[in-house]
């Protein structure tokens, strides 16, 4: 049977721990939503090459990647503007590729398969990750 205890309010502790743990869940790796927004995998994922991060990851460990016109095969690297992405082979593709919305830090070629990055990705979901947080507290507050 639940016990009906009053709500603790959440100390900024207690309100990192969960973010660093809501971070850890979706990227499968610590860290800042900054810097893992960075990663080559990540790029992949938000490109739509792969339906999910894990996926993504493979899909660079397995070589299937291009990084300016070389063949990669470590998740980490950081992008930078001006790098070239791209799928070596079509047939990797989710079905639903062409639905999915590119994001705007890329310029994409969808027939070559090719994404220049045009500018550094905004770690748009650790920012509503934040605020989401920061709401709860000041709730319980």
């Amino acid at each position: 049977m639940p016990r009906n205890r009053p709500k603790k309010n959440l100390s900024e502790y207690a309100i990192a721990l969960a973010e660093k743990r809501e971070i850890k869940n979706e990227y499968g790796v610590s860290g800042k939503p900054e810097k893992l927004e960075l990663r080559l995998d990540s790029v992949v994922y938000r490109l739509g090459f792969s339906l999910s991060r894990k996926g993504a990851r493979q899909l660079v460990s397995h070589q299937h990647i291009l990084l300016n016109n070389k063949k990669v095969n470590i998740p980490s690297i950081k992008i930078k503007i001006g790098d070239k992405i791209s799928l070596r082979n079509s047939r990797l593709l989710p079905l639903d590729f062409k639905k999915h919305k590119i994001p705007i830090f890329v310029k994409m070629d969808p027939k070559s398969l090719t994404a220049e990055i045009v500018n550094l990705p905004r770690p748009e979901t650790g920012v509503k990750r934040v605020k989401k947080l920061t709401a709860l507290k000041n709730e319980r507050q």
